[in-house]
């Protein structure tokens, strides 16, 4: 695992191990390899979560888009009643 590329795809206090790392010219040993897995796993976490969210976005406009339609079919059926009750 080339620690170069690891910095590069790391920020915040896994950035600052790393720094260390490099700086103690460690570059193979297994905290760097353990960073990079534990940013990874957040960045899919993170993907996962925007996923989650996009979906659920769009159950709920679909929800939304049918309460619409049953609040539009309600008052033609209301509609209905009233001209027939006036008629």
């Amino acid at each position: 695992m080339c620690l170069d590329r690891v910095m590069a795809e790391t920020s915040g206090e896994f950035r600052e191990l790393l720094e260390l790392a490099a700086d103690a010219d460690a570059h193979e040993l297994p905290i760097v390899r353990f960073v990079y897995e534990i940013e990874r796993q957040n960045e899919n976490s993170n993907d996962a979560v925007k996923e989650q969210k996009k979906e659920l976005q769009k159950r709920l406009d679909n929800l939304k888009g049918m309460v619409q339609l049953s609040q539009k079919l309600a008052h033609d059926i209301q509609s209905q009643i009233n001209e027939l009750e006036n008629g």
